[in-house]
């Protein structure tokens, strides 16, 4: 919190800087042949092809330009509600694109990383936070996580908003 030292030990929430480590795993999977970015997400993720996202493909929602809100809209999401991926997921798959997709631009804040983690999900099997300590963070030896992190290391996270928020999944 303000005022206190960071001694280098604790861990802090990353929020958008985590846009490009997220990225790094879709270009990875791109470079291994999992992945086209300019295939439809509806490629890998059947239930997105509806309400006109039928042609937003990987590119566009890597460079927010899929014409999807910047947060999931929907009168019963709430911020405590991002915890609860299915429920998100389900938005995500019922949204409807502001604009024709690819047209304009608008900064995925919050619809980036679960669009994003639900592309590789579909692709691997796996969460984008277990493809990224797989192939990036453990190999490079980086104490970097993507998602929740594991129990044992809640204590050092250095808070920087109230604990009334949900705990993440273990990603």
């Amino acid at each position: 919190m303000r005022g206190e030292p960071f001694d280098g030990d604790g861990y802090i929430l990353f929020m958008s800087v985590t846009k490009g480590l997220t990225a790094t795993v879709i270009h990875l999977l791109i470079e291994r042949g999992f992945l086209d970015l300019d295939a439809p997400v509806c490629k890998y993720w059947p239930e997105f092809a509806k309400n006109g996202k039928e042609n937003i493909t990987v590119k566009m929602v890597l460079n927010h330009t899929s014409g999807l809100a910047a947060f999931p809209i929907e009168d019963n999401i709430h911020f405590s509600d991002f915890a609860d991926l299915d429920k998100i997921i389900r938005c995500l798959e019922d949204m409807v694109p502001f604009w024709v997709p690819g047209t304009q631009l608008l900064y995925s804040v919050w619809t980036f990383g679960f669009m994003v983690g639900e592309i590789v999900r579909r692709v691997t099997g796996k969460t984008i936070g277990a493809v990224f300590r797989e192939e990036i963070s453990v190999p490079l030896g980086l104490d970097l996580w993507i998602g929740g992190l594991p129990e044992e290391k809640e204590s050092r996270v250095i808070p920087w908003m109230p604990k009334t928020l949900p705990k993440l999944p273990e990603s």
